[in-house]
């Protein structure tokens, strides 16, 4: 965890990760630092948004967000302990 950056976004709060690809995530919130400046990016469809969904670190838009769900239950990705679709289960 990189103890000098801040995601401003989530404050005393954030969790910031500096990967060996060079990217900075911050896994509170999601948002990436590019260039300098706070985005949050779909790791999907690429649209920058200003909120992001997805278990443990947020990663997705909303409708990208739902579509992985309703994949899932078309494809019967679900857990056999909590019932939910596999991109929703923390089990």
């Amino acid at each position: 965890m990189d103890t000098e950056l801040i995601c401003p976004n989530c404050k005393d709060d954030s969790r910031v990760y500096s990967y060996e690809d060079g990217a900075t995530v911050c896994g509170q919130c999601g948002a990436r630092l590019v260039d300098g400046k706070w985005i949050m990016r779909c790791q999907t469809c690429g649209k920058e948004v200003s909120e992001l969904f997805g278990l443990f670190v947020p990663h997705l838009c909303k409708s990208c967000a739902n579509a992985e769900v309703a994949r899932d239950r078309e494809l019967g990705r679900i857990c056999g302990l909590c019932g939910q679709p596999r991109s929703l289960c923390c089990c």
